[in-house]
């Protein structure tokens, strides 16, 4: 229990020195009693930064970019918009899809998640003007193994800020 957290050299593998951070969960050690292993049940860890399967999600890349303004739907009083939109490729195939955050730059502060879609199908502008419901406004990403896609349903231009966290140990 002494050992709770371990940064530096955490043990050997096959005559290697492994070097990194761990924390243990309570009442376990985060690294070995005997130095000549860095094995350790994974079980017993909050944290370890020699794999990205415990406690974090390393970040594969991190992108800026500036999103045209959504453009109003004919017919729609201003409510409904076309998103405008942004795509992006990674320059390489990954064997996983990384895991997208996104927020909104407004000036030095990023604003997270908030959208508001209504279906074409069931759009009715006396609802929307009667309910308060408001105009399409917000933005999201699709991300594939190649690239990634912003939309932007807001009727100005944006700068959005995108993480893209490396999945490859999710299964």
């Amino acid at each position: 229990m002494s050992r709770r957290v371990a940064l530096g050299a955490l043990g050997t593998d096959s005559t290697v020195v492994k070097y990194g951070l761990r924390v243990s969960r309570p009442t376990t050690d985060a690294v070995p009693a005997a130095t000549t292993s860095a094995t350790v049940s994974i079980d017993d860890l909050r944290f370890d930064s020699l794999t990205h399967v415990i406690g974090h999600a390393p970040i594969y890349k991190i992108y800026d970019v500036t999103v045209s303004a959504a453009s109003v739907i004919s017919g729609t009083s201003n409510l409904r918009h076309t998103p405008g939109t942004y795509a992006g490729t990674f320059g390489e195939t990954l064997t996983y899809v990384p895991i997208p955050v996104l927020f909104y730059k407004d000036g030095s502060t990023l604003k997270g998640d908030f959208w508001l879609i209504h279906d074409s199908t069931v759009f009715d502008a006396y609802a929307v003007n009667q309910k308060q419901l408001g105009a399409d406004t917000g933005y999201e990403a699709d991300i594939t193994k190649t690239g990634f896609t912003v939309y932007n349903w807001n009727t100005s231009q944006r700068v959005f800020r995108l993480f893209l966290l490396d999945a490859s140990a999710v299964s």
